[in-house]
Order: structure tokens, then C-alpha cells, then sequence
């Protein structure tokens, strides 16, 4: 099988980081798939990619798999069997650019038997088969994202203690992500310390600045993140209603989408406690994760009763903890079920 992307994985991006994880477990698992990578903005230095693409289409062995859309309508046409992975929905939206390519390019894949799709969610499953019914069940497979244990690595700027609770976020800083929605708990749970890591914009962080009890770090790498939340007493993924991948909402996934902030804080040692959307059900049943009603997900003193519940029970976290191995999902299971 050839992995194909247009994104560069180098960059700090949970999308590059996810194809990362996939590079890395391939390889402990000895998998036969094959990553290639294309930048648009310098063609000819990418010619390579091109080339593997068009003479596969002669010997027909290699199956193509993809999150872009481009690639895998150049796969169809070759006459490639491929598969698709749709993270969210929001490249359908009338608002967002080439919304109607993308469209008739779905349309076209839906028609095309030799293309099979991954979703990573149920319900972004069931979308799916709603917007073209032409779909059956099939070729439809859900993979969601993963986790992984990692080495405590050397975190140079290691948060000081504190004598208040330490609440921990650490991802996206995008509308409904969970970054703005922990800086605005922060505001008024001020009895709390909370320390927040991620990129950030110049205006939100100078609104960081007056808040005396939010520490920023920026951005940490796989091993500096681990000992990031070593440092904490309760992790935190405050999910927004409505998500978006831009500032300026146009690019709405809502519940489209992976709860990937969870499935990371899954392989720690430490409680979570999230919101309940449908795209975080799925850890309803992992011990030691509590929801807040979602009706309740601005409600102030409904977080503060449940995260002073959940430090009272510190002592308790450590059996709860041990009781998620059953339920912990891993790269290595991932890239399994995608060679399948």
C-alpha cells in the first residue's frame, strides 16, 4: 500500500504529527506501506511522487491511501483501487473554498467501486452514507485516531509548583479546539493554576499576559509534552459545539471529526475531563475520564464541583488508571487495521 500527502511533516501540526505516529508505527510493525509526499507549491521537486503514482497504474500491486481528495481522484482515474480518509466534512461547506469541486469529486469516488473510505468516527460514518447513499456499508470502515506512550522526556521549561490544582491543556488554539475555550475557564475558575502549551496568536497570547493564573508554554515536542502532563493534576479538553479549522468560521467540522487531544491524554497517568459531544462518547466508558453535560459545558460552578471531585479521588485515579489498559487504542493497532 502507498501513503500519499500533501503536507509536510515537519511542521508543528496535529495533522503532521498524526502521519508521523503512522511513519513510526509502520515501522515497529514491519508494515508494507510505503509513504510518499507532494508540495503543490514546488512541483518539480516532487516529480518523484508523480512518477510512482503513474507507472503503479501499469502493474496495478499497490493500493493508494490518502486523506487528500486530489490524490485519490488521480488514483481513480488511473484505475487504482485507493482508499480514502475523510476527517471531517468541512471541505463540503459553501463556505469553504473549492467546497464544489470537492463536492463533485466525492460524488465521483462514491460511483467509483475501486474506492473504499475511512472515517474516524461513527457518526462521520453515517454522514457519509446520508450525503451519498450510493455508499454501501461495505466500503465504509471506521479507524479513529490513536494514541501513544512516550518517554518522559527533558522538559526544560517544567511548570513551578503550585499550591492550587493544576488544570492542563495542550493542542489547538482554534475556535471550539478546546485552547480558547481553557483560556476563557481560566478567566473565571481563578482559584485554579492552569497551564496551557500549544501555538498561539500574538492577540490571544497578550490576553494570556493579565491572567495571573495561566502559564503559557508554546509549543512542546512528543517528549517534552509527556513530562508537560507529569507536571499536572487533572488534563483537560474542553470541546467546543461548533469546531472550526479557521478563524474566521468559515471552515466548520463540528462533530465530523476525531477526539485525537484524547486519545493522547488516554496513555497518560492522569484524570481528564471533557465535555460530552458526540465526537467524545467514545471514551464514555474509559475510567478515569469524567463529561460535563453539554448543556452545562459553560457552566462555572459545574466545573469547579467536578474538578474538586475528581482531586478528591487522586487516591483513586491510580486503580482507575491501570483499569484503561483494556481500553487504550495504539498507533500500532492503527496501522494494523489500515493495512487490512
Amino acid at each position: 500500500m502507498i501513503y500519499v500527502s500533501k503536507v509536510d511533516i515537519k511542521k508543528n501540526t496535529a495533522r503532521a504529527k498524526h502521519i508521523r505516529s503512522l511513519i513510526s508505527a509502520s515501522k515497529s510493525k514491519h508494515s508494507y506501506i510505503k509513504f510518499i509526499f507532494y508540495n503543490y507549491r514546488k512541483p518539480f521537486k516532487n516529480l518523484n511522487t508523480l512518477k510512482i503514482l503513474f507507472f503503479n497504474s501499469f502493474s496495478k500491486k499497490n493500493k493508494i491511501y490518502s486523506r487528500d481528495i486530489e490524490f485519490v481522484i488521480m488514483a481513480a482515474i488511473l484505475g487504482l483501487k485507493a482508499v480514502y480518509e475523510i476527517h471531517h466534512f468541512g471541505m463540503l461547506r459553501n463556505k469553504t473554498r473549492f467546497s464544489l469541486i470537492n463536492r463533485i469529486f466525492l460524488y465521483y469516488l462514491s460511483k467509483n467501486k475501486n474506492v473504499k473510505f475511512v472515517t474516524l468516527t461513527k457518526s462521520s460514518g453515517r454522514v457519509l452514507k446520508y450525503i451519498y447513499p450510493q455508499i454501501v456499508d461495505s466500503r465504509i470502515k471506521v479507524i479513529p485516531d490513536a494514541g501513544v506512550k512516550q518517554k518522559i522526556g527533558n522538559f526544560k521549561l517544567r511548570p513551578e509548583k503550585s499550591n492550587k490544582i493544576i488544570l492542563t491543556y495542550a493542542g489547538s488554539f482554534l475556535p471550539g479546539k478546546g485552547g480558547l475555550e481553557s483560556v476563557n475557564l481560566a478567566s473565571k475558575l481563578i482559584e485554579y493554576q492552569f497551564n496551557l502549551a500549544g501555538k498561539l496568536d500574538r492577540e490571544t497570547y497578550k490576553s494570556l499576559s493579565y491572567a495571573k493564573n495561566i502559564k503559557f508554554f508554546g509549543y512542546l515536542n512528543d517528549l517534552e509534552i509527556n513530562s508537560f502532563y507529569e507536571n499536572s493534576d487533572i488534563l483537560i479538553a474542553p470541546v467546543g459545539r461548533r469546531i472550526f479549522l479557521d478563524k474566521s468560521l468559515n471552515n466548520e467540522i463540528t462533530f465530523y471529526t476525531s477526539p485525537l487531544k484524547l486519545y493522547e491524554y488516554s496513555f497518560t497517568s492522569k484524570p481528564i475531563i471533557t465535555i460530552d459531544r458526540p465526537c467524545t462518547r467514545i471514551f464514555k466508558n474509559m475510567p478515569g475520564v469524567w463529561f460535563i453535560d453539554k448543556k452545562k459545558a459553560n457552566c462555572i460552578k459545574t466545573w469547579r464541583e467536578i474538578i474538586d471531585n475528581v482531586y478528591d479521588k487522586k487516591n483513586q485515579i491510580n486503580e482507575l488508571i491501570q483499569e484503561r489498559k483494556d481500553y487504550l487504542y495504539s498507533w500500532d493497532q492503527r496501522i494494523i487495521e489500515m493495512t487490512k
